[in-house]
């Protein structure tokens, strides 16, 4: 009986091991969830799809449920697009919610004054003195330390270790969690792949981009490396180049593909993922496709 009770021990923790030791994680992080939970911090849950949790049944905008559907807009199934393009690529989620006082913006006057300032001086090109570009280093430090935190319980709970690859999907205020996560890991995994939508505090970034094979900065805001009107560039986080990039054919801007259409842009709608459908139009052998090659 002893014997039996060792065996089946054994197979419980095997099977354990091999379904947290996958080869290939794709960690999806979000940005702002929404003003009705404006003074919500992230509790750093690492959310994976195929475990339920007690948070996973709830109806709010905190469950676990609303946060795999950032990724879903209208339809637009970032999510299941581009883990479709790895092979075997397990998905984990993460809240990258932050107050809008961590933003560039740091309070709600400043985002409608921005906004009001985007109509008046639609013409122009730079934004300088239109949209507000300078991040907040507080609230850019304090996402890069949230970040850490969830990054050390990645490398404790998930088996990670050096074979294993990271692909990095995040979004607006994602990304400077994103980087918290980068550093920690830096020394223990391979990264693959960083796609980053509209970041948000870019000028703030600091990280060794060689480590990726590819770094892509996707942006509504420019067209052929110029800045579009100030009226259609993306006023929520407005965008800069991220700190140490290069534009060429493994990293660097990737605007909208001339031939898209019907793109909707503007001072929301150039930034939220419900008008991103560009982002689909980008073809295996151009510059910002990314996956399995």
């Amino acid at each position: 009986m002893k014997n039996k009770h060792l065996f089946f021990s054994l197979f419980l923790c095997c099977n354990v091991y091999a379904f947290y030791s996958q080869n290939h994680y794709v960690i999806f992080i979000n940005g702002y969830r929404g003003i009705n939970i404006d003074d919500y911090t992230t509790d750093g849950r690492i959310i994976d799809p195929k475990i339920k949790t007690s948070v996973h049944s709830d109806s709010s905008f905190k469950s676990d449920e609303w946060i795999i559907g950032y990724w879903r807009p209208r339809n637009l199934y970032f999510d299941d697009t581009i883990l479709s393009r790895y092979k075997n690529a397990y998905p984990l989620y993460i809240d990258g919610h932050h107050p809008i006082s961590s933003s560039v913006h740091r309070n709600k006057k400043r985002l409608v004054a921005s906004y009001l300032k985007s109509r008046i001086f639609f013409f122009c090109r730079n934004p300088k003195g239109i949209l507000f570009r300078k991040s907040s280093d507080d609230g850019f430090n304090l996402r890069v330390e949230n970040g850490k935190k969830i990054g050390q319980k990645l490398k404790e709970n998930y088996f990670i270790q050096n074979d294993t690859k990271i692909t990095i999907v995040c979004h607006s205020m994602g990304f400077a969690v994103a980087l918290g996560i980068c550093e920690v890991l830096k020394q223990s995994v391979e990264f693959k792949d960083f796609i980053i939508l509209s970041p948000e505090g870019a000028d703030n970034a600091r990280f060794d981009w060689t480590k990726f094979q590819h770094v892509w900065h996707y942006s509504s805001s420019w067209k052929n490396n110029r800045y579009r009107l100030v009226c259609r560039q993306d006023g929520i986080a407005p965008q800069v180049p991220i700190h140490g990039l290069k534009n060429n054919e493994t990293e660097g801007i990737i605007g909208v593909p001339s031939r898209s259409k019907h793109v909707k842009l503007g001072f929301y709608k150039s930034h939220h993922l419900s008008y991103y459908n560009w982002f689909f139009d980008i073809k295996k052998g151009e510059r910002g496709y990314f996956g399995d090659y």
